[in-house]
């Protein structure tokens, strides 16, 4: 059987405004609008080919095709299935999607996988035009629906219910083969402020060590407890990027530093082979200390990102994030003590967080030594007794204040005339300058 995905561009439920998503375990809107390749699909396409299934991508998001023009290139590869990942945003948008492609090839499967329909996949069944979920990390659900009727990581309707079946995580999960880059064009996905291009993506593990913040859906997608890559597969998979022509690695696991000795001993390949990539990471603060920070530095690594979630110690302890506001201060003071560039995540509306004016925030974030700012809206409600998030879908007006106020962050941060100044002369160096106009085209349809 032949499966294709499908990495189209998103339209926000109820806006009809147009983003480039994450289509991964995050769902989440790419921070600035920013085209990043789909490597969850790329590392499901390549499981799929290992178990002798033919693979094919359409990445309608990066070539910013139409619905139309994104269901025609599908057409043309002639698929028995279409699977795409869909957002916290954009559900409504993914089955309209599936329904021009149930339109246009009557027989042809679809699955539908993501965080949102993880934890509901009646949200998704409810339309004739999707066939099957594929649970969490899909590609081994969407192995089992392609195999015939599926056994576990899988949803799907019979005699008018939805039957769930059994989460099964993959393990061990040295078990995916190196994720599948000669499905995309590399020369389409950029990072305004990467030092080097191309640029890939990659996991060394999945999950979070800690798991229990109460905004995060980690647990419930990738299972628990946290599971990583072996040392060995990290470092064959970095030097199979860098022998495919990649110059830089983004990785993108929610904690990178979760397993100390994979850290090092890639840290200490890298020095040995003389440092023939940058790359960025992100993290916890309570998983880096001054010496590894410094020794990642050593090894190329430019920028790491932590998620500081607030300044608040009632919020953090409330959405039991596990440390303090000073545990934040402390390990930004270490990653700029080691010449790192500090990216921090912050999350408004969370509860029990004290209200402060947007000047008060930004004086405090920038006391840290942030460079680049992430800025989220507190969206979801966690159902404690049934140990089960709700998203504020759109139309809240909680969502839509958490909105407001990441907009007011973000546009007062980026364009401060201080802050311009400050980084012209690091960004006019990097490769990605040239298409920084661009960059900041997006940017203000992702804030505005």
């Amino acid at each position: 059987m032949k499966i294709i995905f499908s990495n189209h561009l998103g339209h926000i439920d109820g806006s009809g405004r147009r983003t480039h998503l994450l289509r991964d375990w995050s769902g989440a809107m790419i921070p600035g609008n920013i085209v990043y390749p789909p490597v969850e699909m790329l590392y499901a396409a390549a499981y799929l080919r290992a178990h002798g299934c033919e693979v094919g991508l359409v990445d309608g998001n990066a070539r910013h095709l139409s619905r139309a023009r994104t269901v025609a290139e599908i057409k043309k590869g002639r698929p028995d299935c279409v699977l795409t990942v869909s957002s916290w945003f954009t559900l409504h948008d993914d089955l309209a999607f599936f329904r021009a492609v149930k339109e246009a090839m009557p027989g042809c499967l679809t699955i539908v996988a993501g965080p949102n329909v993880t934890l509901e996949p009646a949200l998704a069944l409810r339309s004739r035009d999707v066939d099957y979920v594929a649970l969490g990390e899909f590609m081994d659900g969407a192995r089992e629906i392609m195999s015939g009727r599926p056994r576990q990581n899988a949803a799907y309707r019979e005699d008018g219910r939805v039957v769930v079946t059994p989460s099964v995580p993959i393990e061990p999960l040295d078990r995916i083969p190196f994720a599948a880059w000669d499905l995309v064009d590399r020369s389409l996905y950029w990072v305004p402020f990467g030092k080097r291009h191309p640029f890939a993506l990659a996991l060394a593990g999945v999950g979070c060590p800690h798991a229990k913040c109460t905004f995060c859906h980690q647990a419930s997608y990738f299972g628990e407890p946290y599971r990583p890559h072996s040392p060995g597969y990290v470092i064959a998979e970095m030097d199979c990027l860098i022998s495919m022509g990649f110059r830089e690695v983004i990785y993108r696991d929610q904690c990178f530093t979760a397993c100390r000795g994979t850290v090092e001993a890639l840290c200490r390949h890298l020095i040995a082979r003389g440092r023939p990539v940058t790359w960025r990471v992100s993290t916890r603060v309570d998983r880096v200390d001054r010496e590894l920070l410094a020794l990642m530095a050593s090894a190329g690594c430019y920028q790491v990102s932590f998620g500081f979630e607030s300044l608040s110690d009632a919020a953090l302890a409330r959405c039991r994030k596990g440390v303090t506001s000073a545990d934040g201060e402390r390990a930004a003071s270490w990653a700029k003590e080691a010449g790192l560039e500090l990216s921090g995540g912050f999350i408004v509306g969370l509860p029990g967080e004290e209200q402060r004016p947007t000047r008060e925030w930004l004086r405090l974030i920038r006391r840290r030594g942030v460079d680049f700012l992430q800025v989220f809206p507190f969206n979801f409600v966690y159902d404690a007794e049934r140990r089960r998030f709700h998203p504020y879908f759109e139309g809240s007006e909680i969502l839509r204040e958490n909105r407001r106020r990441q907009r007011e962050l973000l546009l007062s941060f980026y364009l401060d005339p201080r802050y311009l100044a400050g980084q012209a002369r690091r960004v006019i160096a990097r490769e990605g300058f040239k298409r920084l106009p661009d960059f900041f085209l997006d940017f203000l349809r992702y804030v505005l």
